[in-house]
This record gives structure tokens, C-alpha cells and sequence, in this order.
């Protein structure tokens, strides 16, 4: 099926490629190209999906567009002063399921995954739209901050440093893809961001 879908429709084909990739961990080793002159012109790879090759591994966007604020201000934050919210997974769930905290501030959120498998903190418009600054999984600082999902190991924790930039309600789940629908259950929570007038603002 796959070779049909290869030689008769190249660019659906591309697209899966290209979700594949998106959904891929960093870290991962990546395999040799497909072969045949349409995959070799187009340079067309395929990351190795083993996800235990970076047990901090993230799923970065495919394209630049994540939110930024000055150096200077970063800098003037003590990340031991910021508010720490954890939010539990337990059997799937996420708890508590409602996050709410202010705009233009920095905050230290941990996801700590108690259960015996793998577990993935996808919050796709969250990670876009607010500044982060840092992220952490099992105490090894990741390569990458502009991301979509983060990869949490079983019985682990992960450590998310940032500041809210845009107000509103970001949902996040239990979710590698980038893709929206795909190997989806639903929003397994939500983080609010209220409105506030004295925010710090976004890097120019």
C-alpha cells in the first residue's frame, strides 16, 4: 500500500513524511533516505521512532514561530521566587485538569507522570504563543524550547520554565502529534491565562 501511495500520489505521500518527522523526538538517529529518484531529489528521510534514544526527548514545530522575550529580561528572573504548579498523571489523567495563572509572569510547571509507561505533555498553542525558557525531563535539560509536545518517561518527572505572554485557554493532553485529531482522545486539561495590564512583553 505504501508503494502505491509512493508512485502514484508523491505528495500525499510527502505529507506523511512530514508528520512523521514533526511527531519524531530529537535525539533520534535518522535512517537512510527512501530510495528511488522522486525520494532522492526531494532528500526525503525518515527519523528512527525509538523514543528511548533521548529519554528527554522533545517534539520541536517544524517551523520557527515560537514567542521570545529579551535576554535582559530573562536574566533579572529568579526562577526560585516564580510560582511552581504540578500537575500529576496518574492512569492517563492529567491532575488538576484546570491550570490558571497570569499573564507576564514566570512560572515553573512540573508534569510528573506516575505511571508505568510513557507519557507526553502536548500543549501545541501554548508552547507557540508563551515564552519558554527552559524545559527539563528527568533532570537533563532538553536542546530545545520551540516544541509541541514534551516526552515524559514512566515513574519521571518533566520541568517546564516560562513566562505567559498571551492570555487565554490553552488545552493540552496525553499526545505526540502535531496533527490535530490524530491519535487523539480529547484535551486532558487546560491552562488559563488571565489578562493582566503590567505583563512583561514580548522581545521586539
Amino acid at each position: 500500500m505504501l508503494r502505491e501511495m509512493f508512485f502514484s500520489k508523491p505528495i500525499v505521500f510527502a505529507a506523511m513524511l512530514f508528520a512523521l518527522n514533526a511527531c519524531a523526538p530529537v535525539g533520534g538517529t535518522i535512517s537512510q533516505p527512501l530510495s528511488g529518484s522522486w525520494a532522492e531529489k526531494n532528500h526525503l528521510m525518515l527519523n528512527d521512532m525509538d523514543l528511548n534514544i533521548n529519554k528527554f526527548a522533545i517534539s520541536p514545530f517544524p517551523r520557527a514561530g515560537c514567542k521570545k522575550i529579551a535576554t535582559t529580561t530573562i536574566s533579572k528572573i529568579d526562577w526560585s521566587e516564580a510560582p511552581h504548579i504540578t500537575t500529576v498523571i496518574r492512569a492517563g489523567d492529567f491532575v488538576p485538569m484546570v491550570i490558571r495563572i497570569k499573564q507576564g509572569r514566570p512560572y515553573v510547571l512540573r508534569v510528573r507522570n506516575r505511571d508505568e509507561k510513557v507519557r507526553y505533555f502536548r500543549a501545541l498553542d501554548f508552547f507557540r504563543r508563551n515564552a519558554i525558557i527552559a524545559i527539563t525531563v528527568d533532570g537533563e535539560k532538553a536542546r530545545r524550547t520551540c516544541v509541541h509536545a514534551i516526552y515524559v518517561p514512566p515513574r519521571k518527572s518533566a520541568e517546564i520554565r516560562f513566562v505567559s505572554i498571551e492570555d487565554g485557554h490553552y488545552e493540552f493532553e496525553d499526545n505526540s502529534s502535531i496533527i490535530p485529531m490524530v491519535m487523539s482522545a480529547g484535551p486532558s486539561g487546560v491552562i488559563i491565562i488571565e489578562e493582566r495590564k503590567d505583563a512583561i512583553s514580548q522581545e521586539q
